[in-house]
């Protein structure tokens, strides 16, 4: 057999094991099983989905604490079924929405007046199941906002999802 031949054989199987190998902890591994959202509540402490879907009619279905103040708001969210073999995965989303808003947590403010976000959600190897539960509040004057999210395992898109959330603003009588 030709020299050379069996040097590009050997540098292509070396190149292709290089990009393996290059690839992030757990991106090889990680595979999504199933995707399911909608408006959501909790029942006997844990979260369900009792309204399926990516287009959600807002509508006051719990109390919610945004950087520590309550108001009424809308539950909703996702349920990721995922297989990682075993292994710990940080699964990065980043989102845009079509308007701004104030992003952030029970606990604070995170980002305010931005059309973007993002969260890192560390996935354990020992589940294959993960609940997240998100809220929104009545205070849009718009009435529609529409999502999009990405997700990656290093620079792997693994999870790519959207949603309208619909607000029926009733005109006051004065």
């Amino acid at each position: 057999m030709n020299y050379r031949l069996l040097l590009i054989i050997a540098l292509s199987s070396l190149a292709g094991c290089a990009a393996i190998e290059s690839q992030p902890e757990g991106a090889r591994d990680f595979q999504v099983i199933s995707f399911l959202q909608g408006k959501m509540t909790e029942r006997d402490g844990e979260w369900i989905i009792y309204e399926y879907g990516e287009d959600l009619s807002f509508e006051e279905n719990g109390e919610c604490v945004f950087n520590r103040k309550a108001s009424p708001c809308m539950w909703h969210g996702y349920i990721l079924k995922y297989e990682s073999h075993g292994k710990e995965v940080n699964l990065e989303c980043r989102g845009f929405q079509n308007i701004p808003a104030n992003f952030g947590n029970p606990n604070e403010l995170i980002e305010e007046n931005s059309q973007e976000f993002e969260y890192v959600i560390p996935l354990k190897g020992k589940e294959s199941t993960f609940i997240n539960p998100q809220y929104v509040t009545g205070a849009f004057q718009e009435n529609i906002i529409k999502s999009a999210t990405i997700c990656f395992v290093g620079d792997k898109p693994v999870l790519r999802f959207k949603q309208i959330t619909r607000f029926n603003h009733r005109a006051v009588k004065t």
